[in-house]
């Protein structure tokens, strides 16, 4: 038998790897001879560049932008040169992880980091 598990994020707790990862356990202890594969799916945010830039071979590239209070943080675009390809998350730079309760304020919050990992790729 084969199972394909398709796992997404548990938004701030695990990533779609993690969730499927835990469902593969769980299900192995009463389906020993399941042959179970995990699929992570990404939902459009933090995590589903990681995703696709598996499926297209690229390169990881770490650079400092501003987060959503303005303040410097790391972020990673992946780059296939060949096919001239960049895949990034928003999340990288203008996520909800990125802040603290106290400040999850949309009118005082950015999405300014975005358009700086753009233009750096």
């Amino acid at each position: 038998m084969r199972i394909g598990i398709l796992s997404g994020p548990y938004k701030e707790h695990l990533n779609a790897r993690e969730v499927g990862e835990t469902i593969k356990k769980g299900l192995s202890k009463s389906l020993k001879k399941a042959n179970l594969e995990i699929f992570p799916i990404g939902d459009g945010g933090l995590g589903t560049s990681r995703i696709l830039a598996q499926k297209y071979n690229t390169v990881e590239h770490g650079i400092s932008v501003h987060g959503p209070n303005l303040k410097k943080i790391k972020a990673s675009y992946f780059y296939n040169k060949k096919i001239s390809l960049a895949i990034f998350d928003t999340a990288e730079t203008c996520g909800i992880h990125l802040l603290e309760e106290k400040d999850k304020n949309p009118l005082k919050t950015t999405s300014l980091g975005v358009g700086t990992l753009y233009w750096k790729k």
